[in-house]
């Protein structure tokens, strides 16, 4: 369809995975030593996992860069928030899962309805404006 339709999936693909994990928060929220995720935080560790082998970057000039990421270029840095302990002996918070999860169903039902809107459109101009 076009630049915007992907943008615009992309959007739901990203705010359905965020808020599976966060809904998994609530769901273990009763289990002792359980901490908070939050898909940011996991695509971040996976971000920072060692790459594999590979060919390195030819230089040509005394001043261009490796190609290595170093620690200091890391695109995503992992910010542990750490709650307080309560009664299970858990990190959870469902007060705060519940919100994370009110605003994730309000930016997915923005890009699914602006999503509809774009096909609406896309709709009429193929009929022609009738």
């Amino acid at each position: 369809m076009g630049n915007t339709s992907r943008l615009l999936e992309g959007a739901m693909r990203w705010w359905s995975a965020r808020g599976g994990l966060t809904a998994s928060n609530v769901a273990r929220a009763d289990i002792p030593g359980e901490r908070s995720r939050d898909f940011a935080q996991t695509l971040a560790e996976h971000v920072q996992k060692p790459l594999p082998p590979r060919l390195s970057m030819a230089s040509t000039a005394p001043g261009h860069r490796s190609g290595r990421l170093g620690e200091a270029d890391r695109v995503a840095k992992v910010v542990e928030e750490r709650g307080t302990s309560v009664i299970s002996g858990n990190e959870i918070s469902i007060e705060d899962e519940m919100m994370k999860l009110a605003d994730i169903s309000a930016q997915h039902q923005l890009a699914a309805t602006t999503y509809k809107k774009n096909v609406s459109l896309l709709r009429l101009a193929l009929r022609g404006g009738r």
